[in-house]
Order: structure tokens, then C-alpha cells, then sequence
């Protein structure tokens, strides 16, 4: 990082699942940090690029479509764990833990973040947060 990168912290998103802060170096998303309580959803969406997670602390289980062979994938990360979701894979997190931390890397040349969901596991999602 040289003397002229500017970055930007700024908590974008809270409810009763956790939080979520972004960050920006010089106006372009690099990645975020998401805050997980047990049992709280987040995703049920996927990406036109691909997107690193990486477990700061806690363990979050991940489902993971592949839109081809139409097979999920399905694993328990835990501290230092790490996954690449390729673009376009549906995925949905869920918190295993008290309270678990992802960072997210966007590995895009867009300036923001991008996501379409996928209603089966948006479904799971929303049926969270209507009960909450």
C-alpha cells in the first residue's frame, strides 16, 4: 500500500443476525467483514465473480450449489478456514457458532458489490428474518 491509497471502513448493515462492514481502498470494494450469531443466515445469492471467505473467528456452515451438476456442497468452516466460491454458484451461510467473523474478498473489477439471489436459499433467509 503506498501513501496515496485511501481506505474506507463503514458499517453498511445491522440486524439481528450481526453486522456488516465494508471496506474500500481508493472508491472500490475489496472485501467486507460479516458478523454471524448462531443460527442466523446470510447469502442466498451468488456472484458474477468469484468471492474468498475467509473464517476470522467461530464456525459458519456453507452450502454451495454448483449450477451445472446441480450438487451442493456442504461444510462446517471454522477458525482459519478458508473456501473460494466460484461465480455464479449459489451459496448460503449460516452461523454454527455464538458468534462467527468472515472476511469476504471480492476478486471483481466492479466498483460495488453484486449479487442476484437464488430463491431456495433466499427463502431460508427471509423465513429467518420474518421471525426475528
Amino acid at each position: 500500500m503506498n501513501e496515496n491509497t485511501k481506505l474506507k471502513i463503514e458499517l453498511v448493515h445491522e440486524d439481528a443476525r450481526g453486522q456488516i462492514f465494508t471496506i474500500e481502498e481508493n472508491g472500490k470494494e475489496i472485501s467486507s467483514i460479516e458478523g454471524y450469531k448462531k443460527g442466523a443466515p446470510r447469502g442466498g445469492h451468488f456472484h458474477p465473480y468469484p468471492e474468498e471467505k475467509k473464517i476470522l473467528s467461530g464456525s459458519i456452515k456453507c452450502y454451495v450449489l454448483n449450477p451445472k451438476t446441480k450438487k451442493e456442497k456442504i461444510v462446517i468452516l471454522k477458525n482459519g478456514d478458508r473456501i473460494v466460491i466460484p461465480p455464479n454458484f449459489p451459496h448460503l451461510f449460516l452461523g454454527v457458532s455464538k458468534n462467527s467473523v468472515f472476511l469476504s474478498i471480492i476478486n471483481s473489477d466492479s466498483k460495488k458489490y453484486k449479487a442476484t439471489d437464488y430463491e431456495p436459499y433466499r427463502k431460508k433467509v427471509d423465513k429467518f428474518l420474518k421471525n426475528i
